[in-house]
């Protein structure tokens, strides 16, 4: 059974990388422009690790990029149904501070640092309302960016913040 769960994740690996040249040639067909660069990993259910987090909400500025994609995906397949599984990704983020930063995120912690364009500082309880991100997942990813010195955490306000920014 385990040796099936392989054979099914690497057709998925390579199945992927075929549909993501073809949207790429579709958006350049249909002159269509995302707001973010993305490549979509379309994975077989079951043949993957499951979680609770497929009620993760996927941020606002990755909404529309998200609606493309599943244009294009429905169009090609009908009668599928994706759910976007906000745990398994990552995501290169630039920032433009003093200097030009690139990060190698969760999709979790792209979730918490997007709030950081909108605000200063933001609660746990924000977060988790915001993107209904599981606690133990919020709680581990938030800390690992405070850990790698990207946010910072106030104690007394239990609020995340981000040092760039802090007064």
């Amino acid at each position: 059974m385990t040796v099936m769960k392989i054979k099914s994740m690497l057709q998925d690996m390579e199945m992927s990388k075929e549909m993501n040249n073809e949207f790429h040639q579709y958006l350049t067909a249909t002159r269509t422009k995302l707001s973010i660069e993305m490549n979509v990993q379309v994975l077989t259910q079951g043949c993957w690790p499951e979680s609770d987090a497929k009620k993760v909400k996927v941020p606002d500025e990755l909404e529309s990029s998200k609606e493309v994609f599943e244009k294009y995906y429905y169009k090609k397949y009908p009668g599928k149904i994706l759910s976007w599984m906000m745990s398994l990704g990552d995501c290169e983020l630039q920032g433009n501070f003093e200097k030009k930063y690139t990060l190698l995120v969760t999709n979790y912690q792209l979730c918490v640092l997007l709030l950081f364009n909108k605000r200063p500082q933001v609660t746990f309880e924000e977060i988790k309302h915001l993107y209904n991100i599981p606690d133990a997942e919020l709680q581990a990813h938030t800390l690992a960016l405070i850990r790698a010195g990207v946010l910072t955490k106030s104690n007394a306000t239990q609020k995340v913040n981000f040092p760039f920014f802090d007064s």
